[in-house]
């Protein structure tokens, strides 16, 4: 459900303002969808992604009654991710915006992550085309496509620690305004930048 709110958050910004929620939250600098083609197909096609895979993974009543459905709407799902959102993410991954040391922890940590997601589906595919075990692979099969659609998930627990921190600087950026010369607020929001605070963690 927490994939799913997220999704319901995003529409609902896009609906209103015709732009990502982080990208409402940090002036257009993080997931400005209006300035990037590439985002725009990521954004769209995981959405797309992540609605197979909820109905296949949360559905165990289509797998049952319906196999054949389950097999076109597994391949839709893998098609997806592999021309879609496996590229865009490693190309986004490789533009993370973040100071030093640390936009590079998290550039390797994001491609690292999308890495292991293409083998995880790779191997589930393999798993369920040979099937050598017959319903033990089926089984393993099941387990891949979770572990890997969970790592395409990995960016959704650190949006809930960005949402804190953003929020946390516009606090004290108020607060500066409040008690202190403009100067001392242009320099903290100059160093506790947008890109600093939604660069993702590398954890």
């Amino acid at each position: 459900m927490f994939p799913y709110g997220y999704l319901a958050t995003e529409a609902l910004c896009l609906c209103a303002a015709r732009n990502s929620a982080f990208s409402l939250l940090t002036e257009r600098v993080y997931g400005d969808l209006q300035r990037s083609a590439v985002m725009r197909v990521h954004v769209a096609s995981a959405t797309c992604m992540w609605l197979l895979g909820g109905v296949q993974m949360c559905g165990g009543w289509l797998r049952r009654e319906h196999p054949a459905l389950h097999r076109v709407m597994g391949y839709c799902f893998l098609l997806c991710w592999a021309l879609f959102v496996g590229p865009t993410a490693c190309y986004l991954s490789l533009l993370v915006r973040g100071d030093s040391l640390f936009g590079t922890l998290s550039s390797l940590t994001l491609l690292d992550v999308t890495f292991l997601s293409y083998y995880c589906f790779f191997r589930a595919w393999r798993v369920a085309r040979l099937r050598s075990q017959g319903a033990r692979s089926l089984q393993l099969h099941g387990n891949l496509m979770g572990l890997g659609c969970l790592g395409t998930m990995s960016q959704l627990p650190q949006r809930f620690f960005q949402v804190h921190f953003v929020a946390l600087r516009w606090i004290c950026v108020r607060l500066l305004g409040l008690v202190s010369p403009p100067h001392a607020v242009e320099v903290f929001a100059r160093w506790v930048s947008h890109e600093a605070l939604t660069a993702p963690l590398p954890f």
